[in-house]
């Protein structure tokens, strides 16, 4: 028994590895973008509900450090792609928005993610796609509930 957990545990690894090695953040060709202005670029997006977020709900939700996410940021405004607002009353509030050029960026790059992904789904078809998404849903958990130290 021991024996084919340990060869499981392996082939696990490895496909965790080479998953991971094919980079699925190349969907996108974002070309001038690297993976984590990419990154911050579609969260921001994704949680700006009144067009704005804060610097420190963007840090939260990222996970990574200032000394990381601050040249980042200035980065993506030198680009035009993301505006920066400080917040008069309380300096040490800043927040973000994404520009009309970041908007149309996010736009097509959208359009490109959901080819790639609707010629995915040909691929592996719907009942293989639903698995994946609830195998994939379930590993999150996992590693969540381990993160907590619920595991």
């Amino acid at each position: 028994m021991e024996k084919k957990e340990n060869e499981l545990i392996e082939e696990l690894m490895h496909a965790f590895m080479d998953f991971k090695k094919n980079k699925f953040q190349h969907v996108t060709t974002c070309e001038g973008l690297t993976h984590n202005e990419k990154l911050i670029l579609f969260i921001l997006h994704d949680i700006s509900k009144d067009n704005k977020v804060s610097l420190s709900v963007l840090r939260e939700r990222i996970k990574l450090a200032p000394s990381t996410i601050t040249p980042i940021i200035t980065l993506l405004e030198e680009k035009g792609l993301i505006e920066r607002n400080i917040d008069k009353n309380d300096r040490r509030n800043i927040f973000l928005k994404i520009s009309p050029k970041g908007s149309k960026q996010i736009d097509i790059v959208q359009i490109e993610v959901k080819e790639v992904m609707s010629k995915y789904i040909e691929y592996m078809g719907e009942n293989d796609t639903k698995q994946l998404i609830r195998l994939i849903t379930k590993t999150t958990e996992f590693f969540n509930r381990k993160e907590d130290k619920n595991i």
